[in-house]
C-alpha cells in the first residue's frame, strides 16, 4: 500500500514517513500541492495525507483537483491540520476530505486513522466489485431479448431494403425506413440506459461522488421538463394527449439538468408507452415542504402492487401483455437517481386503470 504525504515541513514529512514505513506503508513525499499532485499521477498511492496550508498551492486545492479526476476521485484524503486550524476542517470535510488529523498527531493516531481509511476503501471496492458481478450477471440474462427485437427489426426491414429496393413502392420504402429509424433510436436509448444504470451501481456505494453531485443544481425547471415532455408526447404523435400543469415559481433543484432531464424523459415516455393514444398524460410540478415535486399520471395498463415492489435492475412489467422494449429499466433508473440525489420515487397505480408517478427532490440551499 502506498502513502502519500503532501506538507511544507520537512519534520512532519520525515517523522510521518518513518512512522509509516515501519508499518509496512511504502510511502512518497512532497513539500507542496503541485509536487504532490505530479507524484499523484505517477504513482498513483493509495492514500493521500495533506496539509493545509502550503505555498504555491494550498490543502483545498490539492483536494478539489483530486475529487475533480475520475482516475483519483475515490482514493482516501487525510488532512493535516494545526490546532489554530480546527475550525477550518468543516471546509475541508465538505469538499470531500475523509478525515483529519491534528498537527502534532500520535504515532498512534496516525496509524489508526490510516489504517481506518485504508479498510474503508478496500471494503468500499470489494462491495462495488460485488456489485459489478452481479450487474454483469443481470446484463447477460436480459441482453438478448432486450438489444435483439429492435435489432432483429432493423435486420429484416434493410434485408427487404436491399433484395427488393426495385420491386418496392415509394410508400413500402418509407414504412421500412420509418421502421430502421425507430428501432434504431429505441437500441440507442436502451445502450445509454443500461451504460447510465450501470454507472449508477458504482456510484451509489461512493458517498464521496453523492456528496459532490448533491451539491449540483438545476436553475430552470420547468423550462427543461415542458421541452422534454413535447419532445416525447411528439415522439409518439401524441401531442393532443398531453397536458402541463407547472408552478410558475422560481427555484433551484439539487440536481444537474441532464439528470432531471433524464428523469422527466423516462416517466413520461412510460406513460405514454403503457397507455393508450387518445387517453390523458398530465405533467405537473409543485413545491412541498422544501422540496420540488414532478408529478406523472396517465391512465394506461396500469401496475399490480407486488409490480411495483419489485422495481430492481432490469425488471420489465407485464412483458407477456404488453411487448415493450425497457420499461422496467426506465423505472430503475429514475429510483436510482432519486436515491443518489436525496429525493424519491413513489408510484400509485391500479391496474388498468393507470399510474401516477411521484418524484420528490431536495431544493438546492
Amino acid at each position: 500500500m502506498k502513502i502519500l504525504i503532501i506538507d511544507d515541513e520537512e519534520m512532519i514529512r520525515s517523522t510521518m514517513a518513518v512512522v509509516l514505513s515501519n508499518a509496512n506503508y511504502e510511502v512518497m513525499k512532497a513539500a507542496d500541492g503541485k509536487t504532490g499532485l505530479a507524484l499523484l499521477e505517477q504513482h498513483q498511492p493509495d492514500l493521500i495525507l495533506c496539509d493545509i496550508n502550503m505555498p504555491q498551492m494550498d490543502g483545498y486545492t490539492v483536494l478539489k483537483t483530486v475529487r475533480s479526476n475520475p482516475k483519483f476521485s475515490s482514493i482516501p484524503f487525510i488532512f493535516l491540520t494545526g490546532f489554530n486550524e480546527h475550525s477550518r476542517m468543516r471546509i475541508g470535510m465538505e469538499l470531500g476530505a475523509d478525515d483529519y488529523l491534528v498537527k502534532p498527531c500520535t504515532i498512534e493516531d496516525l496509524i489508526n486513522s490510516v489504517n481506518t481509511r485504508i479498510e474503508k476503501h478496500l471494503n468500499n471496492k470489494h462491495q462495488i466489485e460485488a456489485k459489478l458481478n452481479e450487474l454483469r450477471q443481470n446484463i447477460t440474462t436480459i441482453l438478448p431479448h432486450e438489444f435483439l427485437t429492435p435489432l432483429s427489426i432493423i435486420l429484416g426491414y434493410s434485408l427487404l431494403l436491399r433484395d427488393y429496393r426495385d420491386s418496392l413502392e415509394r410508400d413500402e420504402i418509407g414504412l421500412m425506413a420509418n421502421g430502421i429509424y425507430q428501432n434504431s433510436q429505441r437500441l440507442n436509448r436502451l445502450i445509454q440506459n443500461f451504460l447510465l444504470v450501470a454507472e449508477l451501481e458504482v456510484v451509489k456505494e461512493n458517498q464521496q461522488k453523492i456528496q459532490l453531485f448533491r451539491r449540483e443544481l438545476c436553475i430552470s425547471p420547468e423550462t427543461i421538463l415542458a421541452n422534454v415532455a413535447k419532445k416525447e408526447a411528439e415522439g409518439f404523435e401524441r401531442l393532443g394527449d398531453l397536458t402541463v400543469q407547472f408552478s410558475g415559481q422560481k427555484y433551484k433543484v439539487a440536481i444537474n439538468e441532464t439528470r432531471i432531464a433524464k428523469i422527466a424523459e423516462e416517466l413520461i415516455n412510460n406513460a405514454f408507452r403503457y397507455s393508450t393514444p387518445g387517453s390523458p398524460i398530465t405533467v405537473t410540478t409543485r413545491l412541498d415542504n422544501g422540496e420540488f415535486i414532478l408529478e406523472v399520471q396517465d391512465k394506461g395498463h396500469g401496475m399490480k402492487p407486488e409490480q411495483i415492489r419489485s422495481i430492481a435492475g432490469f425488471v420489465q412489467f407485464n412483458r407477456e401483455l404488453h411487448e415493450q422494449q425497457g420499461g422496467g429499466l426506465g423505472l430503475t433508473l429514475v429510483k436510482r437517481l432519486c436515491q443518489i440525489y436525496g429525493g424519491n420515487l413513489n408510484l400509485i397505480s391500479t391496474p388498468e386503470a393507470g399510474t401516477i408517478a411521484i418524484v420528490s427532490l431536495p431544493l438546492a440551499r
